[in-house]
């Protein structure tokens, strides 16, 4: 065969269409990408499919430990009652002073007491800190109903006597047991005791039930 004839057969072969039966590479199969997984006729065990993601076995709340109770500090708390007390029984004194009836001012202390005992402690809705509340709210208001009556005493007779606040403080019981003055001192004091009464009763319900929860915790561990 000449050069000529060779040059001419190989174009020929190379321009020759490629015949429809002759597998095509977009006819191959395509791949299974958990082939690997799949189980095998082999003697060898075929890896498990990998199980979906789940955030929320993750991020789940009851596989976290709790955290630990803060111990109840029962002499901080009595502190903590003492001072947001006060903070009531200085309203009591300033809705009086603005010709108010400062009875609402029970409920007020009570739940101040409540929250200072609270917030020193460290334990809320405490028996100790309902106890250590009520204390302080039957003084505080007490006192805040002498400053009161002081006072009055101190603006009546400053000008005539010459009396100062001192004076006056010193005098109050001896005009706490008029027969004038004393039923307004039992009603104001009366209103101002109902109304911390009933945020008494409020936060030893809360206390029987969160003492209940603890209890329930213990036995349960």
């Amino acid at each position: 065969m000449s050069q000529t004839e060779f040059e001419e057969q190989g174009v020929s072969s190379a321009t020759e269409p490629v015949s429809p039966e002759s597998p095509a590479v977009t006819d191959l199969p395509e791949a299974d990408p958990f082939a690997a997984y799949e189980p095998s006729s082999g003697s060898e065990p075929a890896a498990a499919k990998p199980e979906p993601f789940q955030p929320a076995a993750v991020f789940d709340a009851a596989a976290v430990p709790a955290a630990p109770s803060r111990p109840e500090n029962v002499l901080a708390g009595i502190v903590g009652a003492f001072l947001f007390s006060l903070i009531g029984g200085l309203g009591y004194f300033l809705i009086y002073q603005a010709g108010y009836i400062a009875g609402i001012c029970g409920l007020i202390t009570m739940i101040l007491a409540a929250f200072g005992y609270g917030l020193f402690s460290g334990r809320k809705n405490s028996m100790k800190g309902v106890v250590a509340s009520v204390i302080f709210t039957v003084i505080t208001l007490f006192l805040a109903e002498y400053f009161c009556l002081a006072f009055e005493i101190f603006k009546s007779f400053s000008a005539d006597y010459g009396i100062d606040f001192f004076d006056a403080l010193r005098a109050t019981p001896t005009f706490l047991v008029d027969p004038e003055i004393l039923p307004s001192v039992l009603f104001d004091l009366a209103i101002a005791y109902v109304l911390g009464a009933v945020a008494s009763f409020s936060n030893i319900r809360a206390a029987i039930r969160a003492n209940r929860a603890e209890k329930a915790a213990k036995q349960a561990k």
